[in-house]
């Protein structure tokens, strides 16, 4: 006799659209999908953890009032943000909160990268910066198109600062001198 164990499945994700006034129904139909989905990941000896099942209600006006999923019984409520590959999305998809923490990430690891520069060749700072800060700043930056401008700044500015660590230019210290007289560090 052959004994499996029951695997967890990291994500699935469910969309679905629906007009004002059938967001109940639609909640209903969410919850009989997951419960459908549960009874197949079942058959093929995977599980799915309902307590970990979360909600992003996308709407103009902010989620409705009373409309909960119940998958396999467990009532779960809209989140106002929900993390998907590595992405932060909100209700309102602004990626605001995106931004933010990966700005506030990427300047902790300046920080880091900051106090051991001296200790480091050109060519190593440069792999350190493309593989700690610019790889999470390109990761699923098509999403980033639709950021207001105020967000790319952000951003932009974590880039200049990557500049200023890499080539040991200060705070105040404008960053085109050093982009256009070290600009093959990109290339390296």
């Amino acid at each position: 006799m052959v004994s499996y164990q029951k695997k967890y499945r990291d994500s699935f994700f469910i969309f679905v659209t629906c007009h004002r006034g059938k967001e109940f129904k639609c909640a209903q139909r969410v919850s009989a999908c997951i419960d459908e989905i549960s009874d197949w990941m079942a058959s093929n000896c995977l599980m799915l953890n309902p307590n970990k099942t979360d909600l992003l209600w996308c709407s103009m006006r902010g989620h409705p009032d009373g409309v909960t999923l119940m998958p396999r019984g467990v009532s779960v409520e809209p989140s106002c943000l929900v993390r998907n590959l590595g992405m932060c999305l909100d209700e309102e998809l602004t990626l605001t909160t995106h931004v933010n923490l990966l700005v506030g990430w990427c300047y902790g690891q300046l920080r880091s990268i900051r106090s051991c520069r001296r200790a480091l060749t050109l060519s190593a700072a440069v792999m350190m910066v493309n593989s700690f800060i610019a790889s999470q700043i390109d990761y699923c930056n098509s999403l980033l198109a639709a950021c207001s401008q105020q967000q790319l700044d952000k951003l932009q500015r974590v880039l200049n600062c990557t500049a200023r660590v890499i080539y040991g230019g200060r705070r105040g210290n404008h960053v085109t001198p050093l982009l256009r007289d070290n600009l093959h560090w990109l290339s390296i």
